[in-house]
């Protein structure tokens, strides 16, 4: 038999919300079980600032520790780990290889922790979290309680991201990184205050997963990302800085800040975008 964990999360200006189902599948057969479910209340002194792009991204963030802490107690040997979310900009920060701002970054790099995730799209009305964020869905519990139907079918079925969603979603994170970069990161809010302490469930352990001999690839960019940290530190914690812009940096798919610019102060490499580190460090 094998054994999926499918995480739903879902966010609005009231609240946001992770839900959690076992699908037990042998054969063509597939059973859906309620596991558990979390909300958290948006203060109402935050209702107004906060931006739903930004609650999206708090409620995977919940759904991944969640899954995580799941996966950990259940005495089930779990084949998958899938998160879904019905933000288009939350799927395109996860996937997106640009300098992202501090807030997005560090949540992303959380969820990114989790090696054996895998985030998908579901359209906002099958998505069974949503009755957790809307005092006003509560007549349909028995949606959040059941799951939605189709992880009853084959995986073949499921939904995917929309081809002609792919231009929307690059325009949305550009417009929304524009609102979010006029916050002062200096102040947290009541809400990233808290965001921690969901219930005081220790759900902040991550999986262990079998180590593997480390390659000489693997070496170097340790090195590399090292360095970075070490002369960067602002622009490998995604801030955008003058300097990041100067040389339009953005990260790689392995994190390394790579720049579109030449600078003479640094070494340009893989052409022709090239990753950089004071001369110094290279020997």
């Amino acid at each position: 038999m094998r054994h999926e964990l499918h995480c739903f999360t879902d966010a609005s200006t009231e609240a946001y919300a992770a839900c959690i189902y076992l699908r037990s599948s042998w054969g063509t057969s597939n059973i859906v079980t309620f596991i558990i479910g979390k909300s958290r209340l948006v203060p109402i002194k935050e209702q107004v600032n906060l931006q739903i792009p930004k609650l999206e991204l708090l409620g995977a963030l919940i759904g991944n520790r969640l899954l995580q802490y799941v996966n950990k107690n259940l005495r089930l040997s779990i084949k998958a780990q899938v998160l879904w979310t019905d933000s288009q900009i939350v799927l395109g920060w996860y996937h997106s290889s640009k300098l992202l701002l501090p807030f997005v970054s560090r949540r992303i790099n959380e969820i990114k922790q989790n090696k054996t995730l895998i985030l998908r799209y579901i359209p906002g009305q099958y998505n069974p979290a949503d009755i957790g964020t809307r005092s006003d869905r509560i007549d349909h519990y028995d949606r959040w309680l059941k799951g939605p139907d189709f992880l009853l079918d084959n995986s073949e079925n499921w939904f995917s991201m929309p081809n002609n969603c792919v231009y929307q979603v690059e325009t949305q994170i550009s417009s929304v990184g524009e609102g979010l970069s006029n916050e002062n990161t200096n102040n947290k809010s009541t809400l990233v205050e808290n965001e921690d302490n969901i219930n005081n469930l220790d759900m902040t352990s991550t999986t262990e997963l079998d180590k593997e001999p480390i390659s000489d690839r693997d070496s170097d960019l340790e090195i590399i990302l090292k360095v970075q940290a070490q002369y960067f530190p602002e622009e490998t914690n995604g801030i955008v800085s003058n300097f990041a812009r100067s040389l339009g940096l953005y990260k790689d798919v392995n994190g390394i800040l790579r720049c579109k610019e030449k600078h003479s102060g640094f070494l340009m490499v893989d052409q022709p975008y090239k990753r950089f580190l004071e001369n110094a460090e290279i020997a």
